[in-house]
């Protein structure tokens, strides 16, 4: 039997909702998004239709090579989800200056058993973007830091955030 990809899994359901997702998740032994997986992503961005509803989806850890918005894949999206990202204490100023900067939508989402240094992450942004009509943020139940049993409940929850975006 094999083990399929809940970040798979809730982007084709994003897709059966006529939204393109590209997905940045930790490939290097640090467990951070690296540069190449950055110009990888914006690759996959170029390819996809420019009339297309585009979400980059963004998983685990996070290190600082994405401050350059000259470079970041996020200028051409329409939204930014965050699925249990975590930043360190250096790199967490360089996000929160990065979401700023970039002003797309933010979804914000943490798993109700996620580590605490995704929660700690996830909690400093939320402070952050307090009030802001951009960022939301919300805890799935029951599910753990790799989603496995909850990517239907992950997609229908950026699905509905998604129907609201402007």
């Amino acid at each position: 039997m094999s083990h399929r990809s809940p970040l798979l899994a809730i982007a084709e359901n994003l897709a059966k909702a006529h939204w393109d997702t590209v997905v940045l998740e930790p490939k290097t032994p640090d467990l951070a998004v690296s540069a190449a997986q950055w110009q990888s992503a914006q690759e996959a961005i170029n390819k996809i239709d420019s009339s297309s509803r585009k979400i980059l989806l963004i998983y685990g850890p996070v290190d600082a090579k994405f401050q350059k918005d000259s470079e970041s894949p996020a200028k051409s999206m329409d939204a930014l989800v965050f699925l249990s990202v975590q930043t360190n204490e250096e790199n967490s100023p360089t996000l929160l200056k990065w979401l700023e900067d970039v002003k797309k939508p933010v979804f914000d989402i943490t798993a109700f058993f996620d580590y605490k240094t995704v929660l700690s992450s996830a909690s400093a942004r939320s402070k952050k973007f307090i009030g802001d009509p951009q960022y939301r943020t919300t805890q799935i139940e029951g599910a753990n830091h790799d989603y496995a049993e909850q990517s239907v409940i992950v997609a229908k929850a950026i699905q509905g955030w998604v129907q609201n975006i402007k």
